[in-house]
């Protein structure tokens, strides 16, 4: 009796090693992932400054189309849009390899919601630290050179982070994904009502047909719905509601 009690707890304890380990190596091994991208992203993102940077001046921060800040935002979404799903994806396979059937997450239906909520949540922060860099460094202008390490650096981040967010996501950080995104929609439609009084209403008067940002609050609203439903499908399979 003694011997079997204590063969159950080695073969808990083997089981515990095992899971640990599992999860350890696929935490290395996104680590690994993760860095190779950024190693990617950033060549790329050099390349493709220097190659069609400004060459015979300098741009803004911000305040133009070819601004910095406008290119690294291009930059962010194309980053979020590829590397986040391929992230997601894999991480979302590893866990369904260690759940029982029943509890798998089908991240088909998933991937694209959650895609495009990564690609404005991304767009947003991005946004917030061109602005507050701006501020810090009001009236500076950038060279072909210094452009590319800039968007570089910001590139090398912004990957970075989708890469670790997207591959663990649970239900927890899908809920801050669906708040990020509802705040995200308002945020961007309310900066782009041409009425700078309109939170003097409500919030439903950026939807109004009146609004010149209601297709932006809008399309927002629909996608932060879909989420909350993929955002149920998480919490009810994590918690075995």
């Amino acid at each position: 009796m003694a011997k079997q009690q204590t063969s159950k707890k080695a073969n808990k304890q083997k089981a515990a090693d095992a899971k640990r380990v599992s999860g350890r190596t696929f935490d290395e091994q996104l680590e690994r992932i993760a860095l190779r991208t950024v190693m990617i992203v950033v060549l790329i993102q050099m390349a493709v400054t220097l190659v069609f940077g400004p060459r015979g001046g300098s741009i803004a921060m911000v305040g133009s189309p070819d601004s910095a800040a406008v290119r690294a935002l291009l930059s962010a979404a194309v980053i979020a849009a590829i590397v986040g799903p391929i992230a997601y994806v894999r991480g979302t396979r590893v866990r369904n390899d260690k759940l029982p059937k029943e509890f798998h997450q089908d991240y088909r239906l998933s991937a694209v919601p959650i895609t495009i909520a990564g690609v404005l949540v991304t767009m947003l922060a991005v946004s917030w630290f061109y602005d507050v860099l701006n501020r810090a460094f009001e009236g500076a202008m950038f060279n072909r050179i210094t452009l590319a390490v800039l968007l570089s650096i910001s590139s090398g981040v912004v990957a970075y982070a989708v890469a670790k967010t997207m591959a663990h996501l649970r239900a927890s950080g899908m809920l801050y994904l669906v708040v990020a995104s509802l705040m995200g929609t308002l945020l961007l439609a309310g900066a782009h009502n041409e009425n700078p009084y309109w939170w003097e209403y409500s919030f439903s008067h950026l939807g109004m047909t009146d609004s010149n940002s209601k297709a932006i609050f809008n399309i927002g609203l629909i996608f932060t719905g879909i989420l909350m439903l993929v955002w149920q499908e998480f919490f009810m399979k994590e918690f075995r509601v």
